[in-house]
């Protein structure tokens, strides 16, 4: 194994109880009562972003939830690649049809199911464990980052589509690399997205195989619904 593949595998348990801390905390945005909630998720990304050394890392304070802002611009002359991700979820009832508590992470067999396993904890969480590995075997990353997570994804997205539309400049970059999507399976046959469900060995599998993908600006204003990406790039 590589350094990194063995970095990687001996802290595997301690990536998986971080990702379901993150999946214990029931952030509903379209729930008033769990506005807390969605503070302590929103606190629970930017203390994962500060573990790993990143800079400038903060709450942006909006009129609903907050954005998770968070920076690493050590890599000069090289591009930047803004992270985007949600912490919020949708709600779960009707709770009954749950197999097991919504908001507790029980993993049966390769899977491990809670509300937000994979829209979006899972895979926003795969890629800050990433860039710990990155930063913790080799000291650096081999481009600048920048991080913003939002907590409105399932509620609309209002604060983010004005944060971005007002201060673009802050969040200028090369490439926006998007966390919300599905996830391939371990021979790359078909994508899967279960919104409870998320494999572990999955997980494992694509967090050992951190890769760039360069492709024209055109096509990278494609990649995702979120329109307001597309102001950014340069």
């Amino acid at each position: 194994m590589t350094t990194l593949e063995t970095y990687i595998t001996e802290n595997e348990n301690r990536f998986l109880e971080d990702w379901k801390g993150w999946l214990r905390i029931p952030s509903i945005s379209t729930l008033p009562e769990h506005a807390g909630d969605i503070r302590s998720a929103a606190e629970y990304a930017a203390d994962q972003l500060q573990r790993m050394d990143f800079e400038q890392v903060h709450l942006i304070e909006t009129q609903n939830h907050p954005l998770v802002y968070g920076e690493w611009l050590k890599a000069p002359g090289k591009p930047t690649v803004l992270v985007y991700g949600h912490y919020d979820v949708q709600p779960v009832d009707p709770v009954e049809l749950w197999d097991s508590p919504p908001f507790e992470p029980t993993v049966r067999g390769d899977n491990l199911y809670c509300r937000g396993a994979c829209d979006d904890k899972g895979q926003t969480m795969l890629v800050f464990k990433a860039l710990e590995s990155l930063m913790a075997v080799n000291g650096t990353l081999p481009v600048n980052v920048r991080v913003l997570i939002e907590g409105e994804e399932e509620a609309g997205g209002e604060s983010i589509d004005h944060y971005v539309r007002a201060y673009p400049a802050s969040l200028k970059c090369n490439a926006a690399f998007i966390c919300d999507t599905g996830m391939r399976r371990r021979r790359f046959r078909r994508w899967s997205m279960v919104c409870e469900a998320s494999s572990i060995q999955r997980s494992k599998f694509v967090a050992r195989r951190v890769i760039c993908i360069q492709a024209p600006m055109e096509v990278l204003r494609r990649i995702h619904c979120t329109h307001w990406l597309s102001l950014l790039l340069v």
